[in-house]
């Protein structure tokens, strides 16, 4: 039984795989800004040193919670600040076009929180940005079912 030959895959297309263009949340209700972005796992990021030790014990909580802590409603305002920071620095490693360091002071939360759980676990996190959106497509844009 003949295989057939195997292929390595090309530099050029592990990069594309590597730096996929993903949606993240707009600046108006129902827009997606298309970036490109780098895939790192949080633990090289960590190793790395490009997420500083005082705030692993937040990452970790973060991560290791499934979903069931939330910094926005379960941390202390010394662990939100370390989580906003951890943010900061996985969206400046992770953002390759446009840079973190050319767009940075102009990203939303909620464009930060995207590329954040990106980072965590693909493009696969990011339907629920799109989600909590269309409601404001249904009702016409008015604001109805804004979250508070």
């Amino acid at each position: 039984m003949n295989m057939p030959e195997r292929k390595p895959i090309s530099a050029e297309a592990l990069r594309a795989k590597a730096q996929p263009v993903i949606p993240i949340p707009g600046f108006e209700p129902g827009e997606t800004l298309d970036v490109r972005v780098r895939r790192a796992s949080l633990l090289h990021l960590v190793s790395e040193g490009v997420i500083p030790n005082p705030l692993l014990p937040v990452l970790y909580k973060v991560i290791s919670s499934q979903g069931k802590w939330s910094p926005m409603i379960n941390a202390t305002p010394e662990e939100f600040v370390h989580f906003t920071q951890a943010m900061e620095a996985v969206c400046r490693a992770i953002l390759v076009e446009p840079s973190y360091d050319e767009v940075g002071d102009l990203l939303t939360d909620q464009q930060r929180m995207a590329l954040f759980a990106f980072a965590q676990t693909g493009v696969v996190a990011l339907k629920p940005f799109r989600r909590k959106q269309e409601p404001a497509l249904e009702s016409g844009g008015d604001g109805e079912g804004v979250q508070g």
